[in-house]
Formats: C-alpha cells, sequence, structure tokens
C-alpha cells in the first residue's frame, strides 16, 4: 500500500476489495480520491476460482485447502469483509459537470411549448367533437 499511495507504480485488483483495503489502513474517502485513479472495465460481478490442467496434483490440493477455509471460518468471513460493495465518494470538480439553469432552458421552453401546444390540440378536438 505505501508503494501505490507515493506513485510510480500500477495495482491490477478488484475496486470494491481494495477500497475495503485501503479504507482499513487508516485512509479516508477524501484520501482515496486525492491519491488513486481508477480505471474500471467492467460492473459485472465476477465468479472466481482456480483453474488447473486435468490430473493436475495441485487439484486435491486446492480442494482441500478451500475445504479447510471454509470449516474454519476463514472463507465466509473474508466474504463478508470484502463483500460489501462500496463506492469512495469523490465530490471534486473533476468527477462531474456542474449545470445551472441558463444550461438547460432550452430544454424547459421545448417542454413548455410541447404542452402548450397539446393542450390546444386537446381544445380543437373537444370543440370539433361538439360540432359534429
Amino acid at each position: 500500500m505505501p508503494e501505490l499511495v507515493k506513485g510510480g507504480i500500477a495495482y491490477l485488483t478488484f475496486t470494491d476489495g481494495f477500497l475495503a483495503v485501503f479504507l482499513r489502513n487508516k485512509f479516508t474517502d477524501r484520501d482515496y480520491c486525492s491519491m488513486i485513479s481508477s480505471i474500471h472495465l467492467s460492473k459485472t460481478t465476477i465468479t472466481a476460482g482456480f483453474v488447473v490442467r486435468k490430473g493436475s496434483e495441485y487439484k486435491e490440493l486446492f480442494n482441500n485447502k478451500i475445504l479447510m477455509l471454509q470449516e474454519r471460518g476463514v472463507a465466509i468471513r473474508n466474504l463478508i469483509t470484502y463483500s460489501t460493495f462500496r463506492e469512495a465518494h469523490c465530490t471534486d470538480k473533476q468527477s462531474g459537470i456542474n449545470i445551472g439553469i441558463h444550461d438547460v432552458v432550452t430544454a424547459y421552453f421545448i417542454l413548455a411549448g410541447g404542452i402548450m401546444l397539446s393542450l390546444l390540440d386537446l381544445v380543437i378536438e373537444y370543440f370539433y367533437a361538439k360540432v359534429t
């Protein structure tokens, strides 16, 4: 973690797990936003596992160790610790564009004009139906 904060290196990991570890090391959301830049590759949940060659001697070793982690509660503890997905709340100017009423006034005028034309059409149809 100290090498990453100093800069000069990149770290490939899942964002949610990294943020949990980052915050646990006495850093805050503000520290995360000012020191860390993350690149999101995908928003999908990924199931992870080990891939070994068929007939590999490591398959039984992995199965035994994973079963041992589950029996001792380490697997569920890690799941609880790292599964609560939380995004860092960055509120600096670079994270979004601030817009005001002058930026959307044209859209409001178009919307109001459409409503007026719809009401005018309703009145015309009402009187036309009464005449015929």
